[in-house]
Parts: C-alpha cells; structure tokens; sequence
C-alpha cells in the first residue's frame, strides 16, 4: 500500500504521565488503504474477498539474482565500509529495469522495535541503521557522477572535437578546494571544465 512519510514536531509531547511535556521530532506515516476500502467494509467470506484472494497476483521482478548476491556480498566484506552506509543501483538504461539495489547495513529484519524506528531516533543512534531500501527511499547528490553526464553531452554534440577544448577557470571561480577528492586540489581545473561545457551545451 502507499506509504507517505511526515516529519513532525509536537510541542506538547510526553513520553509518560511522570515526565514533564516538551517538544518532540517525530516521523508520522500515513498508509493510503483506498485499494482495500471496498473489501473492509464488505462481508469478510462474501464474494468479493473471496474474488481477492483469487486473483492472479504474481510480480515478476527485473533483478539479476546472482549479481544482487555477488555485489551484495562484496560490500558487505569490506572492512573499509564498516563506519558507513552503502548503496548500490544498477538499471538497465535503455529500459530503465532495475538490475540490482544492494546497501550495507541491511534493514534488522529480526529486530521489530529497530526495524519500525523513526528516523529522527536513528540519527541519535552510534552506529547506521537502515530501515528501507536507500536505493529508492532517499534522493542523494549525484556528485561527481554528474560529470560523465556533462562529457558525454560534448561529445554527442561536438563530437571527438569536445576534447580539445579548454577553458580557463580563475582561482576565484574554484569551489571546495580544500575537500579531500584529489580533483579538488588540482591545479588543472579538471572539473570546472566539465561545468564550462555544460553551459555552452545546455544555456
């Protein structure tokens, strides 16, 4: 069923009736149960939830288990990952099916009271918690992955002529030089470029 996420604050929240009121962030979800509606209020052995529980309901998914498995797998060995949260998509892009969608941690699936806990708990939390599928339930920056996105539209407008041209970018037109990619620290304005590119290609 459709689920849609608030995020609230109540100003007169108690945890009991011997602590004082106070505020609170909390994550309020709303279950969207129209689809059901009909069958709720309807005899519970009448012919329309008997036509329910017939009907053909079978999904047929669009991942590649041995890839999920492999990848999977592979970030979950890595040590490296351990302080971190992890997700990996891969989609067909000609179709847009969706191939694979790992992370690490995986959701605590035998832990109800972690598996149900609102994200403004877990961000009190040491350690990441992971509740739903990060693939599709957060919207994250594509960062740097932008720029092969910008190169290409050069070349698919220009051609191979897209790689000799240059731009000059000033000092003061650099944006996060002291971050701790290696293309940030550069003197060859390797990124910059790619934002010049898109200007000429797209405005």
């Amino acid at each position: 069923m459709p689920i849609t996420n608030y995020n609230v604050k109540a100003s007169r929240y108690q945890e009991d009736r011997f602590l004082p009121r106070g505020m609170k962030e909390m994550t309020v979800a709303k279950k969207d149960y129209s689809a059901l509606a009909n069958l709720l209020v309807s005899d519970i052995n009448g012919p329309e939830v008997e036509a329910f529980k017939n009907k053909n309901r079978d999904v047929k998914l669009t991942m590649d288990a041995d890839l999920q498995t492999s990848i999977q797998q592979s970030i979950a060995s890595d040590t490296s990952l351990y302080d971190n949260r992890v997700s990996v998509v891969i989609m067909e892009s000609n179709t847009g099916d969706v191939l694979t969608s790992a992370q690490y941690p995986l959701p605590p699936v035998h832990n109800w009271d972690q598996l149900t806990m609102p994200l403004a708990d877990q961000n009190k939390l040491a350690t990441w918690l992971t509740t739903t599928d990060l693939g599709f339930t957060y919207a994250s920056q594509p960062g740097s992955t932008a720029k092969v996105l910008t190169a290409m539209s050069a070349f698919n407008k220009l051609g191979i002529a897209a790689s000799a041209i240059q731009y000059h970018v000033s000092t003061q037109e650099r944006i996060r030089t002291k971050g701790i990619e290696p293309d940030e620290n550069r003197d060859d304005h390797h990124g910059a470029r790619h934002c010049q590119i898109k200007q000429r290609i797209f405005y």
